[in-house]
């Protein structure tokens, strides 16, 4: 049978062994899992993730890259052709936006509104 212990041991030892959010995943999915066994499933009737606590996982802020560095990758993508000009307004899109990968990936070219006044662009 498995006890709030075994929980906590496995636990601590993703947390030395893993990433944090990879410890929290498996905190994630080990909760659904007994709570399946107890309430469909009717094999347990003591649930050992209760009073056992997520491991903590640190805020990880993401680099942004400084004007000097966005005018060095801006340089490197100069040209006339096709695959510079493509190059230069990609980056100039996630550095004027924020925008994520995901979401400029996804992109279609009737996705933009060309008839917006300029001040709602």
């Amino acid at each position: 049978m498995v006890t709030k212990a075994h929980v906590e041991v496995f636990q601590a030892w993703m947390v030395e062994t893993r990433s944090a959010s990879t410890a929290l995943n498996k905190y994630k999915c080990l909760q659904q899992f007994f709570r399946w066994l107890q309430g469909d499933e009717q094999f347990t009737d003591r649930n050992p993730m209760d009073r056992v606590r997520p491991p903590k996982t640190p805020t990880k802020l993401v680099p942004v890259l400084g004007e000097a560095d966005t005018a060095k990758v801006l340089q490197a993508c100069r040209g006339k052709g096709f695959v510079g000009l493509r190059d230069e307004a990609l980056v100039r899109l996630y550095a004027n936006t924020g925008a994520r990968l995901s979401e400029v990936g996804m992109l279609l070219v009737t996705d933009v509104d060309m008839t917006l006044p300029k001040a709602s662009r």
